[in-house]
C-alpha cells in the first residue's frame, strides 16, 4: 500500500495509495523529480479524489489529470 516505483526510464511513478504526499515528494526528490500531488505533506492520495489542487496546479493542471 506504501510503495512507490519508478520506471527503468523514470517518466512514470507507481505510487501505492496508501503513501502521503510528504513521502511522495521525498522519494521522488531522491531523482530530482517531481509530481503534481497535495499541497499539505500529511495529506493522503485520496486528494486526487477530488481533483488534487496542487503548487504546480497552475502550470500542469490539476492532480487528477
Amino acid at each position: 500500500m506504501n510503495e512507490i516505483t519508478l520506471s527503468s526510464d523514470k517518466k512514470i511513478a507507481t505510487i501505492g495509495p496508501g503513501n502521503r504526499w510528504g513521502a511522495v515528494y521525498t522519494k521522488l526528490a531522491e531523482q530530482d523529480l517531481v509530481v503534481v500531488g497535495g499541497r499539505a505533506s500529511d495529506v493522503g492520495l485520496g486528494l486526487v479524489l477530488g481533483g488534487g489542487v496542487s503548487h504546480h496546479s497552475n502550470i500542469y493542471g490539476f492532480a487528477c489529470e
